[in-house]
């Protein structure tokens, strides 16, 4: 700060005598104009923002909650494993329909319809019997090994075996009463299957588990017998063969 006062009163009126440039040369007209219509410019583009904020903001928001909704009610199929000779194959089941027996049957990709009834008529086996089909995991070259030490005409463990009787006038308690193999070992019990009643037996002896229906002059049985795990294919478990059965549909 200039302590003398006259010096400073002689500096002031040194620079008010100072000329200036007009206000077009002091402010550019380019400039002048140019930061209005900036401004202005900018102001519309915050409006726009908004605007878009307030109106589009909502309409995605509900779109990606749709969305989510839509994923999450999706549900996702049950994987059902499945082996073929050592290699995963598609966990699909495979709708099997016998409309000589009257029925049809969900089973896993890697079963197959055992040939080996194709060639024996069923009035051979039994007087009574229509048909038979049997459903099984094994290859061709182990059924054959099987049925080597069980015999031709044997039921083998593991497999599902369909066979449609005729009932000769007798219900399905009676009928399996005389004809369904049940001994004193055999437990007799009911269950339901897709809303149609199914008698069960159960020989604790011999491992065989059967599942009766009346259907006309028919009885209808469904059956497995629960081997030793020496013999049992690989991938087979009770859980599934009763799997197989709780699928059974009747026309």
């Amino acid at each position: 700060m200039l302590r003398n006062p006259g010096i400073e009163i002689v500096l002031r009126r040194e620079l008010d005598s100072l000329p200036l440039p007009p206000n077009e040369e002091w402010l550019p007209r380019n400039r002048r104009a140019g930061g209005a219509w900036s401004t202005a410019g900018v102001l519309a583009a915050g409006i726009l923002l908004i605007v878009i904020a307030v109106v589009v903001g909502p309409a995605i928001r509900e779109w990606r909650e749709d969305q989510t909704q839509g994923n999450a009610a999706r549900s996702t199929p049950r994987v059902l494993p499945t082996v073929v000779d050592g290699i995963g194959v598609s966990p699909l089941r495979n709708a099997v329909r016998n409309p000589t027996l009257g029925y049809n049957i969900l089973l896993r990709a890697n079963w197959r319809e055992s040939a080996r009834w194709q060639q024996v008529p069923p009035v051979s086996i039994e007087p009574t019997l229509i048909g038979r089909a049997t459903y099984t995991a094994r290859s061709i070259d182990q059924e054959r090994e099987a049925l080597g030490r069980y015999g031709a005409l044997a039921k083998l463990p593991w497999d599902l075996t369909a066979e449609a009787w005729s009932s000769d006038g007798l219900n399905t308690l009676e009928w399996l009463r005389a004809y369904g193999g049940c001994v004193a070992t055999c437990t007799v019990g009911s269950t339901r299957i897709k809303g149609v009643d199914f008698l069960t037996s159960v020989d604790a002896a011999s491992g065989l588990h059967a599942f009766y229906v009346t259907r006309g002059d028919r009885v209808l049985a469904f059956s497995y017998i629960v081997g030793s795990a020496a013999e049992q294919p690989a991938g087979v478990t009770i859980d599934i063969l009763d799997q197989a059965i709780q699928s059974i549909g009747l026309p």
